[in-house]
């Protein structure tokens, strides 16, 4: 991905980590920000992907901790709230 359009997607994800709930605000963005210099491709389609899911859904698997359906976002889901553990 060329360095303008790794920055555009970066401002779009900050842009929708901001949530209708603090706590998700704080935990999205504070994520993105944390380990996005890390991320290879399949790593920002899942967050993508993530982020594409309404407010009371994220809620429910980040914070009350129900499962997550499918496979790579349960992954990403558990890294976040390992993250906001540390």
């Amino acid at each position: 991905m060329a360095p303008d359009e790794r920055l555009d997607r970066l401002r779009r994800l900050r842009w929708h980590c901001r949530r209708g709930m603090r706590e998700l605000d704080l935990l999205l963005g504070g994520y993105l920000e944390a380990h996005h210099p890390d991320w290879g491709d399949t790593q920002w389609r899942h967050f993508e992907a993530l982020l594409a899911h309404d407010d009371h859904q994220l809620w429910r698997w980040l914070i009350a901790g129900d499962p997550v359906p499918a496979a790579g976002l349960a992954a990403l889901v558990a890294s976040i709230r390992d993250a906001a553990c540390d």
